[in-house]
């Protein structure tokens, strides 16, 4: 079966990663698409070129420029150069073009995605989504929270089939001791500390502001304490500022953003999110494969990976209070990091795993494909 993979670009987020994880475990399987990238280059392009699949880059224009009516009929054209039976459209962007080129030639059958609960870039692209999901043949939301949201959204449930992100099966893997206190020490962390890290982008919805006033509120109590900030973004100047103006710059490490092999959460004692919005976390899942115990308010997918008690502690978005204290308990418990963790990794390796997710993935890929048209 001919596919063809919409991606917008190739920057390091949790969408990208994912469909970066995607193609490569279909390219050890044999099986070769044909991505069509909006953007040219980015830090994943060579992972996917690696992989051995077709690349084809045409350039889109802002979906409110008069130019984007003949960008979708490029668009049309390529996917009818590649013979595509099938498309699979990955994010915001590429679900509403993909979705009106695919309308355009009356076929093939498309496949979009749903990764986010509320925010997207801007406002436009909201109704545009809900069109392009209702115009789909599936609409595959990476959580079992994003199915009621695209219901209201006019989505039929028997076209919607919840396909959850994956873990490398490698990523299963530990980090040998003396590589992990190498790298530790390479980043300025010393043999004692414990570290609380946050793998995340630096925008206003993840909250770092209340993860920094959280650090401070412990970070005299439980000196060894360093908070580690994987990612990069808009807002890395006015948190840096945060800081400074806590008198924290010793304890706090910005690191920008991190190789994806290994996993940055190999780094952590402790995983924490303070988002007040999310899909599905990768990042979350990448701690809990790497046995690290994971804080998060309960929003969005967050729910599906974060398990109470079992493999990580709740908080309520946007309290710093709460937060700090549910990170001192993890600070001064090592047995309850310990089992948290352990439990966090069970979990992984049962329903989040590569193989599990790849062979689900294709048989969606078939039976949309054999799907008779509506």
């Amino acid at each position: 079966m001919n596919t063809a993979f919409l991606l917008d670009g190739f920057d390091v987020g949790g969408t990208e990663l994912n469909a970066t994880r995607t193609l490569e475990s279909l390219g050890q399987r044999g099986v070769t698409v044909d991505v069509i990238h909006f953007h040219r280059d980015g830090e994943l392009r060579q992972r996917i070129a690696n992989a051995g699949h077709r690349m084809h880059h045409l350039p889109i224009v802002p979906l409110r420029s008069p130019r984007v009516l003949g960008r979708v009929l490029a668009l049309a054209q390529q996917i009818r150069k590649t013979g595509a039976q099938l498309v699979h459209a990955q994010d915001v962007y590429t679900n509403v073009l993909g979705a009106a080129a695919c309308r355009l030639m009356g076929s093939p059958p498309i496949i979009t995605s749903r990764r986010w609960k509320d925010v997207v870039p801007n406002r436009w692209f909201t109704p545009l989504n809900a069109w392009a999901h209702r115009n789909s043949a599936l609409v595959l939301p990476n959580s079992e929270s994003l199915t009621e949201t695209l219901m209201g959204e006019g989505v039929r449930e028997s076209r919607i089939e919840v396909h959850q992100n994956f873990i490398a099966d490698a990523a299963l893997q530990p980090l040998p001791s003396e590589e992990r206190v190498q790298w530790r020490r390479s980043l300025g962390i010393a043999d004692h500390a414990t570290v609380i890290g946050c793998v995340a982008r630096l925008t206003r919805v993840k909250r770092h502001d209340v993860l920094i006033d959280a650090f401070r509120l412990i970070a005299e109590i439980a000196p060894d304490a360093v908070l580690l900030i994987v990612g990069d973004g808009e807002l890395r100047a006015h948190l840096q500022a945060q800081v400074h103006g806590a008198g924290m710059e010793d304890k706090v490490i910005f690191t920008g953003t991190l190789p994806n092999t290994p996993l940055p959460q190999q780094l952590f004692d402790i995983a924490v999110l303070t988002s007040e919005n999310e899909g599905f976390p990768n990042a979350l899942v990448e701690a809990a494969a790497c046995a690290v115990p994971i804080v998060a308010p309960s929003v969005g997918g967050v729910v599906d990976v974060l398990l109470d008690g079992l493999t990580g502690l709740t908080v309520p978005v946007g309290d710093a209070q709460s937060t700090a204290r549910v990170l001192l308990i993890l600070l001064q418990d090592r047995h309850l990091r310990t089992s948290l963790g352990a439990n966090g990794r069970r979990l992984v390796a049962a329903s989040f795993s590569e193989s599990a997710a790849i062979d689900r993935l294709l048989g969606i890929y078939e039976k949309v494909s054999r799907r008779p048209a509506t």
